[in-house]
């Protein structure tokens, strides 16, 4: 294993903050997701206008080789169109394709299938 490469600047602040570097070892790319429980979320939704408050909720949720009742149970979306689903879950493998509904008062609109899921 090589050593890591440090800058100029960690050898200032370790000499004068005593602040050494850290490398995370053995997480993959999703360590510091997992170790402070961040949950997934997508971008929000572009192109809806209109009085606020907006609200959404899930319309309907499609599963090619999943289970879309496992993942309806975790995923949650605010007003702007952002899923979230927790990090901890145990939503089987699978493609799944989102429906949501907004609305505001004497206003509604579906958007279907406007985003996609990949569970691997």
């Amino acid at each position: 294993m090589s050593n890591p490469v440090i800058s100029p600047f960690c050898k200032i602040c370790s000499w004068y903050f005593q602040v050494y570097p850290t490398k995370l070892v053995g997480g993959g790319e999703d360590w510091l997701r997992v170790t402070y429980g961040m949950p997934w979320t997508s971008t929000p939704i572009e192109g809806i206008e209109g009085s606020n408050p907006i609200w959404c909720q899930v319309k309907s949720i499609t599963s090619e080789g999943g289970d879309a009742a496992k993942l309806a149970a975790y995923i949650s979306v605010r007003g702007n169109g952002v899923l979230s689903v927790p990090v901890d879950n145990d939503v089987p493998r699978g493609r799944y394709s989102i429906s949501l509904n907004f609305w505001n008062e004497g206003w509604s609109k579906d958007v279907n299938d406007c985003f996609t899921i990949i569970v691997r």
